[in-house]
């Protein structure tokens, strides 16, 4: 844990360099062609988890329950990511072809990320150097960017540019580590169904957070359109930067909350969340409510006077922030004690209200009522998880 400071260090940096790309583009670009921009960084953000299949939540838990050699978990681990990864695809083309769901091209540029060795880095105790990486990745995409905006229009050379810095990137991390491209050989069908079986609830109750985050502001775009879609998707970039620092948090705290649940020591785990919620929860609750009051001051001076109505947004949405903390913390601690299935079913529900709900809306009703639909949704996930996780840790 004393390396934890430095990861927060990096990954806060990186999460301001990814900011200033968007800072960048907001300024300099069309609101409407940077909406086209967003959407294609939000439905990726959307398929990545989906194609994750849940593994950077549960490959080092899985690791550490059954002992499994790392290479062979990690080369199956790339062969359901690249199965899902298909299966996305037909499934998006039909809706292409018969329900007029409209993808577009550019979105396959943002997935590469998909493939970065992440648990690897994690087991072996390296994601300081991992966020350093990605802290190198964002700030030359921003300078060249920043280049580049110079001299030319908003075109697909940014996609370009981006889309070559990530398999920079993703090709350093395996060089960096000496990691073996999968191998065919290590490719076994009974250890992934294993897997999927054991960790197939977690899946389902990702996707269901994912439909509270990213889901529901595509039903935005699809409803209200691209401007009010780029106009939240400002706001909620700004809360994507801040849950940067969250997951690096959670990249420590995980694979000692699965040791301690391996070994029955309910005690490490009590500490850890009596921690997390004190150092943590506390103080973040308090920034978010500055944040909240200053709102319309942050987004003009940030974004400028084009993006003045998100500042209204961004004093509902930013305790977002707060309650993704907690649904994801709480769901860190049900996958290290085996107790998932109520975060399934709740999320699934969660989730599945909120999509009606929002899909009975129309054109016409208010941003803020989307707006409060979705936080409202995220608080009562996170309540009922988090207290469902702290009966089963404190009791057991």
């Amino acid at each position: 844990m004393t390396t934890l400071p430095f990861a927060i260090f990096y990954s806060t940096l990186q999460a301001i360099a990814a900011f200033g790309v968007t800072i960048l583009l907001a300024r300099q670009i069309d609101p409407l062609i940077f909406g086209v921009y967003i959407l294609s960084l939000s439905w990726a953000l959307m398929l990545v988890q989906i194609t994750d299949a849940a593994l950077e939540q549960c490959f080092t838990s899985y690791k550490y329950s059954f002992g499994l050699d790392i290479y062979e978990l990690y080369s199956n681990s790339i062969f359901l990511k690249l199965f899902l990864c298909c299966c996305c695809f037909g499934f998006l083309l039909i809706g292409d072809l018969f329900f007029s769901v409209q993808v577009p091209v550019t979105t396959l540029i943002f997935m590469v990320p998909l493939f970065y060795p992440v648990v690897i880095f994690e087991i072996r105790e390296k994601l300081v150097l991992f966020a350093k990486i990605l802290l190198a990745e964002k700030l030359f995409f921003f300078a060249v960017l920043l280049v580049y905006l110079q001299f030319f229009e908003m075109s697909n050379g940014i996609y370009a540019m981006y889309f070559t810095s990530s398999v920079v990137s993703l090709l350093f991390q395996y060089w960096i580590l000496k990691l073996p491209l999968p191998q065919i050989q290590h490719f076994r069908v009974s250890l992934i169904l294993h897997y999927v079986m054991r960790y197939w609830p977690v899946y389902v109750g990702m996707f269901s957070l994912m439909v509270i985050g990213i889901g529901s502001r595509i039903i935005m775009e699809h409803k209200l359109g691209i401007a009010v879609f780029a106009s939240v998707s400002i706001v909620f970039t700004l809360t994507n930067s801040i849950n940067i620092v969250n997951s690096q948090i959670e990249k420590y705290i995980r694979p000692i909350i699965s040791k301690a649940a391996s070994d029955s020591d309910n005690n490490a785990i009590k500490l850890f969340l009596s921690d997390y919620f004190k150092y943590y929860i506390l103080p973040l609750v308090v920034g978010c409510y500055l944040v909240g009051l200053l709102s319309d001051w942050i987004v003009n001076v940030i974004f400028g006077p084009s993006w003045v109505q998100s500042g209204s947004y961004l004093k509902i949405l930013i305790y977002m922030v707060v309650w993704t903390s907690i649904i994801r913390i709480a769901d860190l601690v049900l996958v290290a004690v085996g107790k998932v299935k109520f975060g399934l079913v709740l999320s699934t529900i969660v989730a599945t209200a909120l999509t009606g709900f929002l899909l009975m809306l129309t054109d016409r009703t208010d941003v803020s009522t989307y707006l409060i639909a979705i936080m409202s949704s995220a608080a009562i996930n996170a309540c009922i998880l988090v207290m469902y996780a702290v009966r089963k840790t404190w009791v057991q």
